[in-house]
C-alpha cells in the first residue's frame, strides 16, 4: 500500500476563472476525489467505512495558491495521510508543475461520522491498525493544521442561497466544494477578474441539505481579504477567510 498517491492533472477549461487560473472550487473537487482514491488504496475508503455505517467528512482546510496553474497546464497532484490529531485525520496535498515547481499546497482535516447517529468516531476505533500505520508524518506542506475560525464584527447579509439538487452529493448534503462556489459568488466580480486567490481557510461546521436557505454574510477584513459565513437560522454552516493576491 503506497503512503502517497500521485496523478497527472491537466487543467480543464471548466476548472478556471476569467483569468484562466485554476479555481478554489476546482482544487477542492480534485482534492476530495484524490483523497478518496488514496484512502481506498489504504483500506480506509468510503467502501470500507460505510460497512459500519460511517463516512469521511471534511472539517477544515487551509489552501495556499503559490503560483496558480492555468488552463491547459500539465500539473502533478499528490496527497498523503499525514497524521492523526484527536478525532481529526490530517491529509495534505501538493500540486506541482511538470518541472516540480510548487503551485498549490494544502492541509485538510477530516472526521469520521456515523451516518445514523451523526456522531464523530475516533479514527483508531474505526480504521484498521494497518491503515493507521501508513501515515506520513515527516512530509508536511503547511505546518499548522487549519484552526477554528473566529467571526469578526461588522457582518452584512449579502445573499440567500437555496440548496438545490445540483449542490447535493452522495452523502445527501451539500458537497464541500460548493461552499467555495457560493463564496466566490459573494465577492465583487471585478476582484475575480483582476486578480487571483492567494489563500483561504475554511471551517465546515455542520451539514446543509436540500431545500435549506443559506444566508451568506460577509465583511472585509483587509485590503485583499474577506471573511464570509453561511448560516441557516441559528446554525453556522461554514466560515471562510479568503485572501486575494495584490493587483
Amino acid at each position: 500500500m503506497p503512503k502517497t498517491y500521485k496523478e497527472k492533472h491537466i487543467v480543464k477549461c471548466y476548472e478556471v476563472d476569467p483569468r484562466k487560473n485554476f479555481k478554489a472550487f476546482s482544487f477542492m473537487n480534485a482534492a476530495q476525489e484524490m483523497g478518496h482514491i488514496h484512502s481506498t488504496m489504504m483500506g480506509e475508503g468510503y467502501g470500507d467505512l460505510i460497512k459500519s455505517g460511517n463516512i469521511w467528512v471534511i472539517s477544515r482546510a487551509h489552501v495556499v495558491f503559490i503560483d496558480p496553474p492555468t488552463w491547459e497546464q500539465v500539473t502533478w497532484m499528490e496527497t498523503w495521510h499525514r497524521c492523526q490529531d484527536g478525532v481529526f485525520s490530517i491529509r495534505d496535498f501538493e500540486m506541482t508543475s511538470e518541472k516540480g515547481e510548487k503551485l498549490i499546497e494544502a492541509t485538510t482535516s477530516w472526521v469520521i461520522m456515523n451516518m445514523e447517529t451523526r456522531k464523530l468516531q475516533r479514527p483508531d476505533h474505526v480504521i484498521s491498525p494497518k491503515a493507521l500505520s501508513l501515515i506520513n508524518p515527516d512530509r508536511i506542506t503547511i505546518p499548522e493544521y487549519c484552526s477554528k475560525i473566529r467571526a469578526p464584527k461588522g457582518l452584512e447579509l449579502v445573499q440567500h442561497h437555496e440548496v438545490r439538487i445540483s449542490d447535493i452529493d452522495y452523502n445527501l448534503h451539500s458537497n464541500n466544494a460548493k461552499y467555495l462556489e457560493w463564496t466566490m459568488d459573494c465577492i465583487d466580480p471585478e476582484i475575480i477578474k483582476e486578480t487571483t486567490i492567494d489563500e483561504f481557510r475554511i471551517n465546515f461546521n455542520t451539514e446543509s441539505t436540500l431545500g435549506e436557505i443559506i444566508d451568506m454574510y460577509r465583511v472585509r477584513t483587509g485590503e485583499n481579504e474577506f471573511y464570509l459565513e453561511g448560516r441557516n437560522g441559528n446554525r453556522n454552516i461554514f466560515q471562510i477567510i479568503i485572501k486575494f493576491k495584490s493587483k
